[in-house]
């Protein structure tokens, strides 16, 4: 009777050990999962930021161009008003 018992408390303490482990192992698949998602979800949106300033870069040179093209056109008036050409290089 009593090997009976201890067989029976071994076996019960294999499964308890067993149902542990798969328990924790869950827990850190579930964590392991929640960093790759995370990690994921912030390469994507430093990548969509990324691809944004590109725009903002070019639509700030393009003002830059825009508005140095009209001082040179300014430039370009005013020698023209003193005998210049009209179009000064």
């Amino acid at each position: 009777m009593l090997v009976k018992l201890l067989i029976r408390s071994e076996n019960q303490l294999e499964q308890d050990f067993s149902n542990l482990y798969k328990r924790s192992y869950q827990s850190v698949k579930r964590l392991h999962d929640g960093v790759i998602k995370l990690g994921t979800a912030t390469a994507r949106g430093f990548g969509g930021a990324m691809h944004k300033m590109v725009g903002y870069a070019s639509d700030s040179m393009r003002g830059t161009i825009r508005q140095i093209n009209r001082g040179i056109r300014g430039i370009d008036a005013v020698l023209k008003q003193f005998g210049g050409n009209g179009s000064a290089y």
